[in-house]
C-alpha cells in the first residue's frame, strides 16, 4: 500500500515537472518585417541580437507588404516589427507632422491605444521618404511580448542607439550587393560590440 502511494506521489511529481518544462519551452518570438534589402537586414539584427544576448528562439518572417505584415500582427503572429512614423501615420489616417519627434510621439500614443503597439526608443537614423520629409524609425513591441519578455525593451533599445545614418545605408547597401541579411547584420552587431 505504501509502495503504491510512493508510485503514485512520483508519477503526479514527474507529470508537473514536465507541464513545467513545457512551459517554459517554446517560447519563441516572432519578427515580422518586409521583404526589402532594409527590411531584412533590420529584421536579422533584431533576431539575432535577441538570440545571441538571450538564448531565445526568433523567428523571422518576411512579408510582400505591410498591409499583409500588419494582418499578422494582428492576428498574434508577429510580435515584433520596426516601423517609420510616416508610413505608421498612414496607416492610422493622420497627417504626419512635420517635426520628426513629434512624429514620433503621435505615432507612439496612437499605435498603443488603437493597435496594442509598443514603440521603442527611435533609432538612431532617420528615413527619407520620396516627397523628402524625414522619418523616425523605431523596434515596436505588442504588448503581449512585452508582458512575456520584460528586460527586451532595454536590450532592443542598446541597437536604437548603435544604428547610425552612415551604418544603416552602408548595411542596407551591403545586402542588396546580394550579402546575406544574417550575415551582414552578425557583422554589425559584432563591430558595435553588441554580441
Amino acid at each position: 500500500m505504501l509502495m503504491k502511494y510512493i508510485a503514485t506521489i512520483i508519477i503526479a511529481m514527474s507529470l508537473l515537472s514536465s507541464g513545467a518544462a513545457e512551459a517554459c519551452v517554446g517560447r519563441i518570438l516572432q519578427i515580422g518585417a518586409l521583404d526589402t534589402a532594409d527590411g531584412r537586414f533590420m529584421g536579422e539584427a533584431l533576431a539575432v541580437m535577441i538570440t545571441e544576448r538571450t538564448g531565445t528562439i526568433v523567428h523571422t518572417n518576411y512579408f510582400e507588404s505591410s498591409d499583409a505584415l500588419y494582418t499578422a500582427v494582428s492576428e498574434g503572429k508577429v510580435g515584433i516589427l520596426v516601423e517609420n512614423t510616416t508610413t505608421a501615420m498612414h496607416r492610422l489616417g493622420k497627417e504626419t507632422p512635420a517635426d520628426v519627434n513629434e512624429a514620433y510621439v503621435q505615432a507612439k500614443k496612437l499605435y498603443r491605444k488603437e493597435l496594442n503597439l509598443v514603440w521603442l526608443d527611435p533609432f538612431n537614423f532617420t528615413n527619407n521618404e520620396q516627397d523628402g520629409k524625414q522619418s523616425r524609425t523605431a523596434t515596436l513591441v505588442s504588448q503581449e511580448v512585452m508582458q512575456d519578455f520584460p528586460g527586451l525593451p532595454r536590450l532592443l533599445n542598446k541597437l536604437a542607439k548603435r544604428v547610425t545614418d552612415k551604418d544603416y545605408i552602408a548595411m542596407v547597401e551591403t545586402v542588396k550587393s546580394g550579402t546575406s541579411a544574417r550575415s551582414t547584420a552578425m557583422q554589425f552587431l559584432n563591430t558595435k560590440k553588441l554580441i
